[in-house]
């Protein structure tokens, strides 16, 4: 699996520190200034914007669907979810150090939305 350096906004409540953010990323690609000021529309345009560069990298897939779940949009996250599943898996080196893949992520994240929906 291919290791990046990443802290996702995702996984802030697990308890990573503000740290420099999007490591090994063009500064403003994956919309962590913006998603920690809560402004969720700039962070979704800039993840959208950063489409045709970065594509379906899990990173940015795993942002976006924070941005959805953030915003109400539950099935929009879910469906970014299960991309991330049904992709490549990569390690992501978490601020605090932890390395976690993006399956292992977007996994909690669609248990745990599946069970708010209950």
């Amino acid at each position: 699996m291919k290791a990046l350096m990443f802290l996702g906004v995702a996984m802030m409540a697990a308890g990573a520190s503000a740290q420099p953010a999007e490591v090994g990323y063009e500064r403003g690609t994956l919309g962590f200034e913006q998603m920690v000021e809560g402004d969720w529309a700039a962070a979704e345009q800039q993840l959208l914007d950063s489409e045709s560069e970065l594509g379906a990298d899990p990173a940015r897939l795993l942002q976006l669907a924070e941005v959805y779940r953030q915003t109400g949009r539950t099935v929009e996250a879910a469906s970014l979810y299960q991309r991330v599943l049904g992709s490549d898996d990569m390690n992501l080196v978490l601020a605090d150090g932890r390395i976690v893949s993006a399956h292992s992520i977007a996994s909690m994240r669609l248990s745990t939305q599946m069970q708010a929906s209950r």
